[in-house]
């Protein structure tokens, strides 16, 4: 399996788009979508990069922003909410 296909299993739970671009891909930040971005070639600093408190502008906590994490270590170039990060 890939870096694209192993992102895209992970279950998104918040996602923004503004004019076709990508603001966020939000996932949980628990311990199986941490290892799976670690399979991904994610390091510490990266997790720490992606951990974000906000989600529907109010604070919140435990989500990771996977979407820049996706444009710098895939060949990712696309993202929608049906197929996930894709080459396009």
């Amino acid at each position: 399996m890939n870096k694209l296909e192993k992102l895209n299993m992970l279950e998104v739970v918040e996602n923004s788009s503004t004019n076709g671009e990508v603001d966020y891909v939000l996932v949980k930040n628990n311990v199986y979508n941490r290892a799976v971005l670690v399979e991904c070639g994610a390091t510490d600093g990266d997790l720490d990069k992606m951990a974000t408190t906000f989600t529907n502008g109010s604070p919140d906590d435990g989500y990771l922003d996977i979407s820049l994490f996706a444009w710098e270590h895939t060949e990712a170039n696309s993202w929608n909410v049906n197929g996930g990060f894709a080459v396009r």
